[in-house]
């Protein structure tokens, strides 16, 4: 059937539709995090609900926040489901930051964590008054953990130069035992020594310092993850925005993807949540609408009108199965239907009039539905 032959007859009306059921997207089985963990106040202005590898609770005192990880001993997040999720204790106004470094030597890349204090000045020399490290003078965080200047800087580097930026702080691997979250806490202050084993296992690390660290990132991979990560937590926002009829609106989002490559991505997120809409006729025309929005922004400028006919023969089948009440077979009919249609602009406009159009069925339930209940 061409794709031309477009017929310029409105949609029969509709019926019931069945099946209902819930799905998730879950960030929790990536394999990089990629995730900064902020500061109290960071957390308060931006929406903590978009972080699925952490959940805040203030405890009663408000000067510690309770995080709830799914985080290895190494940092990384578990994947597995007989990896316990345990709590643990950020301290306040901390940053803790991780990082996908290539280390040529071993033709690998690893993860690793940073932190350091929300007020510090990590290019500021350690012996300035004024200096800290995780929101505390130097001499009370080393008296702390027990470390020595000599363990931060070689003799080759000059005071001018001992700084945050290049003490070697971080652990990335240990002999004989795994390193990360653990040595993290312990120079947050939020782990005791009390036996000294953490200073030892961390004496005999190799470390880096954060210049070592940033010089070693994959720039281009790391802002492909972010970008990654961003539209994951879209596509969970877009999909409780629908399910739970929240009066928001995402065209800046479809805007965005489709410039970045991840409509793809939006759309199946989008006939995820139509297919699983049964009984909530003004979800799925919603869903539909929002699909044909996404289609309207890769159309673009070029596509021409969003308002036209929308009852190509081609999409007939895909129609009839969402009039007979098979919601989910309708749903997969009118996304394979669509893929046929993304190579021009024009024909991108056109598959969006047809979800507009598949919309209206269930905006005509949903009325059709009021009047038998007020009768």
């Amino acid at each position: 059937m061409q794709l031309e032959n477009e017929e310029n007859k409105i949609q029969p009306d509709q019926t019931i539709i069945d099946n209902l059921s819930e799905t998730i997207i879950k960030l929790e089985n990536k394999e990089k995090m990629g995730t900064i963990i902020r500061s109290r106040q960071d957390y308060y202005e931006e929406d903590i609900d978009n972080i699925d590898f952490f959940k805040q609770a203030e405890e009663k005192k408000g000067d510690k926040r309770e995080v709830e990880s799914v985080l290895d001993k190494n940092g990384k997040s578990c994947t597995s489901k007989s990896e316990t999720k345990k709590t643990i204790k950020f301290a306040d106004a901390v940053v803790v930051q991780g990082y996908n470094i290539y280390i040529k030597s071993l033709g690998m890349t690893k993860y690793v964590l940073t932190t350091h204090g929300r007020f510090d000045l990590i290019q500021l020399p350690m012996w300035r008054s004024t200096s800290s490290f995780c929101n505390s003078p130097w001499i009370i965080m080393m008296n702390r953990t027990g470390m020595i200047k000599e363990d931060l800087w070689s003799s080759d580097i000059d005071n001018d130069s001992q700084s945050i930026m290049t003490a070697k702080l971080f652990p990335v691997f240990h002999a004989t035992e795994n390193v990360g979250l653990k040595e993290i806490l312990w120079l947050q202050g939020q782990t005791e020594d009390k036996d000294g084993s953490i200073l030892k296992r961390w004496r005999s690390s190799w470390r880096l310092s954060l210049q070592d660290i940033l010089d070693l990132v994959n720039i281009e991979e790391e802002f492909q993850w972010k970008r990654q990560l961003f539209y994951d937590v879209c596509q969970r926002n877009i999909e409780d925005g629908l399910k739970e009829k929240k009066n928001i609106g995402f065209r800046s989002i479809y805007t965005s993807a489709v410039i970045d490559g991840f409509a793809d991505d939006i759309l199946k997120t989008l006939d995820e949540v139509a297919a699983n809409s049964e009984g909530e006729p003004g979800v799925t025309a919603r869903t539909l609408a929002n699909i044909a929005d996404v289609l309207g922004c890769m159309g673009g400028a070029q596509g021409g009108l969003r308002s036209g006919p929308a009852a190509n023969k081609s999409w007939a089948k895909a129609f009839h199965l969402l009039e007979i009440g098979d919601l989910k077979n309708g749903i997969a009919a009118l996304a394979k239907e669509r893929s046929r249609w993304l190579s021009r602009p024009d024909l991108c406009i056109r598959a969006a009039r047809h979800y507009e159009g598949a919309a209206s069925i269930f905006i005509r339930h949903a009325v059709k539905t009021v009047k038998e209940v007020s009768r």
